[in-house]
């Protein structure tokens, strides 16, 4: 009962009532204090930022992973307390800060994130760089290209696909080597097959803006998507428009890279349709989520 009273007043979203859910994070039920972190991150409420740091290092690890939700959705002002938690002592403080960073994707969290590459931890290594390919600030581009020698395959994994998304042509050399010569296995894939993807991203990213337009109507799917993926990743509004049309493509997977492209880019001139996409495909096919999900990341940039 306390759990879901703690979530509706998320739900109502009124500031009278961070005071009292930041004493609900003390609770003994480890349900209700994860409820509470999410009720704290809906109602945006300043006030909670440090006690949901301080429920970063709760005993339950589900309250953990709310409560940098939590601090996610707050944003902005969580960016300094969370950049003083990636030097907590705490291994799970520090690897929730660098995702929540990330999510956030403020520049100002750049060179901390840098200095986090070197964690003594190799999932946090592998979380900062995910968290710099999010960012996609240019000051991250060396620092990735470095941490390719990095001792763990699963960290390579992540630093190739983060130099793909940063697009940068100084990565090519060592990442085509990588393709040719890392013999590194992981559970998503082999490193040598995430180098060669983030060489191909950033051969697709080099690309005039035009031929990228014009490869929208390729006739192979995969080449569609892939300029989709280039398009978002450049970030250019001019591209808003050609998106929508793809949105009309017969290939469900290249809708689904549009819709992605759209939230990624961020235009409000893409909400009509998607807004129409939401009501019209709910319920029958996934584009209805994931038009939801882009429409909500573009009123998330317009209310920064």
């Amino acid at each position: 009962m306390r759990s879901w009273a703690a979530w509706a007043l998320g739900e109502i979203g009124d500031a009278r009532a961070a005071e009292p859910l930041i004493q609900a994070l003390h609770d003994q039920d480890e349900d209700v204090r994860s409820w509470t972190a999410g009720a704290l991150g809906m109602i945006g409420d300043a006030r909670a930022i440090e006690p949901l740091i301080q429920a970063l290092r709760d005993q339950d690890e589900k309250v953990c992973f709310r409560a940098a939700e939590a601090l996610k959705r707050i944003g902005a002002p969580a960016i300094e307390p969370l950049i003083q938690a990636l030097r907590d002592q705490g291994p799970l403080v520090r690897f929730l800060a660098a995702g929540a960073l990330g999510k956030i994707g403020d520049s100002q969290a750049v060179e901390p994130l840098i200095q986090a590459l070197h964690d003594r931890d190799k999932r946090i290594r592998s979380e900062t760089a995910q968290a710099l390919g999010r960012i996609g600030d240019a000051r991250a581009v060396e620092p990735l290209i470095q941490a390719l020698r990095d001792r763990d395959a699963w960290v390579r994994y992540w630093v190739a696909e983060a130099l793909g998304k940063l697009g940068d042509a100084r990565a090519l050399p060592k990442l085509e080597r990588m393709a040719r010569k890392d013999t590194g296995e992981t559970r998503l894939g082999s490193v040598a097959e995430a180098a060669r993807e983030a060489a191909e991203k950033i051969h697709w990213r080099q690309r005039p803006f035009e031929q990228l337009l014009a490869a929208l109507h390729d006739e192979k799917a995969g080449t569609r998507m892939r300029a989709i993926e280039a398009l978002s990743e450049v970030g250019n509004s001019r591209a808003v428009g050609p998106l929508l049309t793809v949105l009309r493509d017969s290939d469900e997977e290249v809708v689904w890279y549009a819709l992605l492209a759209l939230g990624e880019i961020g235009d409000a001139r893409a909400l009509p349709e998607l807004e129409r996409m939401v009501q019209e495909e709910t319920g029958k096919t996934p584009f209805g989520s994931l038009a939801e999900e882009a429409a909500r990341r573009i009123w998330g940039r317009m209310n920064k």
